[in-house]
């Protein structure tokens, strides 16, 4: 059986997504928790300032995220191409 097509993803690519993005969240969620915990237990931070250490990661997505969009989005305007600006960004 040959591989097969779902809009511009293959077979294989699926499965590694299907595999791939329920790991993603189980990390996002369990080390929202164990990082925290560390932080206070053996690092003796207050709870605050665990909080705050502890969304740093997140806190950076974000911001990666929004700065990946306004470039691609000035690069479309400049009239570069769309393939174009995707791959200067990623």
């Amino acid at each position: 059986m040959g591989a097969w097509k779902v809009g511009f993803y293959t077979s294989g690519q699926l499965a590694g997504l299907a595999f791939f993005i329920p790991a993603l969240l189980w990390v996002t969620v369990t080390s929202g928790y164990w990082f925290s915990t560390h932080l206070v237990m053996f690092r003796h931070l207050d709870f605050m300032w665990a909080g705050i250490v502890a969304s740093l990661p997140f806190v950076a997505t974000f911001i990666d995220v929004l700065s990946g969009d306004f470039s691609s989005d000035y690069m479309l305007k400049r009239e570069l191409s769309l393939l174009q600006a995707g791959r200067a960004v990623t």
